[in-house]
């Protein structure tokens, strides 16, 4: 079971306030206070985060994906980095989970 997108974005909005720029029906994203980016794919039935590297440690309940799938059009404007090679997706099973999954994104440095 994974967690509700429209929790994440609750979760996202309440830690980082309003997102970096406008959401669109795929993606909404925003900046953490060290200035690195993560985005939330809106339209997948689960919750899927792309963020900057490096790899999270073993989390419960983050799984990591192989491949970042960072394609999508929608990732542009101060979402860029996302489109690197390097970008990393995870998908996130809880609340629990999304919230151990920023407090380590939260204290890697950009």
């Amino acid at each position: 079971m994974s967690l509700p997108v429209p929790e994440a974005e609750r979760i996202l909005r309440k830690r980082y306030g309003e997102p970096a720029k406008e959401p669109t029906k795929k993606i909404i994203g925003f900046k953490t206070p060290s200035g690195r980016v993560l985005a939330l794919h809106n339209e997948a039935a689960e919750t899927r985060v792309w963020f900057q590297p490096p790899k999270p440690p073993k989390l419960d309940g983050v799984i990591v994906l192989s491949g970042p799938t960072n394609r999508n059009s929608n990732i542009n404007g101060p979402f860029l980095p996302l489109k690197a090679k390097d970008t990393q997706r995870v998908e996130i099973e809880d609340a629990d989970a999304l919230r151990r999954f920023l407090d380590w994104y939260d204290t890697v440095k950009a």
